[in-house]
Formats: structure tokens, C-alpha cells, sequence
């Protein structure tokens, strides 16, 4: 990527985190020490006050990162530490709170729901995530196999029912969300970054090249802003845990 669009990408996303930060006392992130995380977690909590919030089983992948990360950065960290007898509980809360059904979606609500009990009990009202990342800049791996703009559109398409989820999660909890990814401007930026900007091909496993640049410009270290991605339900073990129950 050019520096230029590189400068201007980093403008419209500070610019975008300035302006969901303002008026805030504080805030917390939803962290796993991946990239997406790192920059949200850098910009927000570089302007105002707060924490850094991981969710896993006990010695899972996402919590070790987590920890690590956030040394790295800096940052304070809050780890809930879920215990699998409560992941019952966790999981019915979960379907009443979002009436979903489905496997996929409540591994994802499950970590959320309990993140956000996490910033409830530390009395932070406002929570910042880091979604949109993978869809605007061809994060998932079946973007190695279809580059296409369309494809990326529907990927962002496919987000808004997550996020619907989310904010009943969050509601529930007495805490708003957060998504500096999505706000207009920073959006319309990145959609202007094309799939050959952040995919080098087929073998490119770590993918999403234009944001990883972005994290460096920042000051992310390069360990964490290559950091490969996991999905949270999986990186946390909650998923595998929840197989078990459903």
C-alpha cells in the first residue's frame, strides 16, 4: 500500500475513534490480542481511560495472548477466566437475551455476553470491538478463493445480523458498543483499498496485508500486527466446550 493511502487511512480511523470517544469518562475493549484488537485498543484507550477485556477458559490460547499483548502495549487488562461449569448458565442467558439458535452464533454470544458482564462489574458503560476488520479488508479465508468486490460486500452485508446480536447482548448488560471500523468515513476509506492490497494470493494465510501496515504506522509491535487470526469462539475454547452441551 502506498504511504499516502496509508496516511489517509490512519487519519479517517483516528478521526473515527476521536469521535466515538468523545464525551466518554471511560471505556473497555474487547481483546484478544490479535491486530484487530490492538488497534482498537491502542487508539481508544491512547484518548481516554480504561480496559482491556479478554474472555476464555482457563490456559486458552486468548487469554495467553491476551496477557502478553497488553504487556506489550501497555494496556490494563481485566481476564474473565470462564469456568465450564458456568457455560451452561452463560449459554441459556444467551438464547433468551438473543433468541438464536444456532451453533455458530451462540459461540459467538457466549464470550460476548460475558465480556460484557466483565465491563459491567469493572463500571464501564461503553465497549469497543473491533468488528468490520475482516470484512473490509478480505480478513476471512474464503477470500482466497473469491477477491471479488461483491463478495466483500456481501461479507459486510452478512455482518449486520452479528451486530443486531450484539447490541442485545450489550443492552442486557447496561452497556452501549462500540465499532470504530464502521464508522462512515473510515469505511468508506478502506473500501477504496482493493483485495490485491490485502491478499498477495492464495497462499496468503495471514491476509488483511492493508490493516497489519496500518497496526505497524500506529506503533503495534510487528509480532502482534501479524499475529495470524483466530475466531474468538474458537481461539477462547468456548466453542469446543459449548459442542458439548448443545
Amino acid at each position: 500500500m502506498e504511504l499516502k493511502e496509508l496516511k489517509k487511512l490512519k487519519e479517517k480511523l483516528e478521526k473515527a475513534v476521536e469521535k466515538e470517544c468523545s464525551g466518554l469518562p471511560k471505556a473497555c475493549v474487547m481483546f484478544s490480542g490479535g491486530v484487530d484488537s490492538s488497534i482498537v485498543a491502542r487508539l481508544v484507550l491512547g484518548k481516554i481511560s480504561g480496559t482491556c477485556i479478554a474472555v476464555g477458559l482457563e490456559n486458552s490460547p486468548v487469554l495467553k495472548r491476551a496477557s502478553v499483548a497488553s504487556e506489550k502495549l501497555c494496556l490494563k487488562l481485566a481476564s474473565n477466566v470462564v469456568e465450564r461449569e458456568s457455560l451452561k448458565n452463560l449459554l441459556e442467558d444467551a438464547k433468551k437475551i438473543t433468541g438464536e439458535k444456532g451453533f455458530v452464533r451462540l459461540s459467538i454470544a457466549v464470550p460476548e455476553l460475558a465480556g460484557f458482564r466483565t465491563a459491567r462489574e469493572l463500571e464501564c458503560k461503553h465497549v469497543f470491538l473491533g468488528q468490520g476488520a475482516d470484512e473490509l479488508f478480505f480478513g476471512y479465508d474464503y477470500f482466497r478463493e473469491d477477491l471479488s468486490e461483491e463478495r466483500r460486500e456481501k461479507s459486510i452485508k452478512a455482518l449486520e445480523d452479528q451486530l443486531k446480536m450484539e447490541k442485545k447482548l450489550a443492552e442486557s448488560t447496561g452497556v452501549q458498543v462500540h465499532y470504530p471500523f464502521l464508522e462512515e468515513n473510515f469505511v468508506k476509506e478502506a473500501l477504496t483499498i482493493g483485495a490485491e492490497k490485502n491478499i498477495e494470493g492464495e497462499d496468503d494465510l495471514l491476509r488483511k496485508r492493508a490493516l497489519r501496515e496500518l497496526a505497524l504506522e500506529i506503533g503495534i509491535p510487528k509480532e502482534i500486527a501479524f499475529e495470524k487470526k483466530k475466531a474468538m469462539q474458537y481461539d477462547s475454547g468456548i466453542a469446543k466446550e459449548l459442542k458439548k452441551i448443545i
